[in-house]
């Protein structure tokens, strides 16, 4: 599978109604995923739909009040990999990994 390159973060200003809020980039798991209402980050009180999914998915709790800034960020990062499927970054752990995995 391939992940085109994609912004790993986005920002929503809520609306007071609004309680789903979407993302469009790949998050393979749901701790990989941080969420910020205002600057704060909260860990609790909301539910991910899209987890694995490369485009995306959607980050849903009662809604914010209006105004509140909403930032929904990975909060760990992919490997950069070239066409051929090789790290652009060197990373000799993930290299081992890949070169096993062949």
């Amino acid at each position: 599978m391939s992940v085109s390159n994609q912004t790993p973060y986005i920002s929503h200003t809520a609306n007071g109604q609004t309680t789903v809020f979407a993302f469009a980039f790949y998050v393979i798991n749901a701790s990989d995923l941080q969420v910020s209402i205002d600057n704060t980050v909260i860990d609790t009180g909301y539910s991910v739909t899209g987890i694995g999914n490369p485009r995306g998915g959607s980050v849903a709790f009662n809604p914010p009040v209006r105004n509140a800034t909403v930032l929904i960020e990975r909060a760990k990062q992919l490997p950069a990999f070239n066409d051929r499927g090789q790290p652009i970054a060197l990373n000799p752990p993930l290299i081992f990994l890949l070169s096993a995995a062949r």
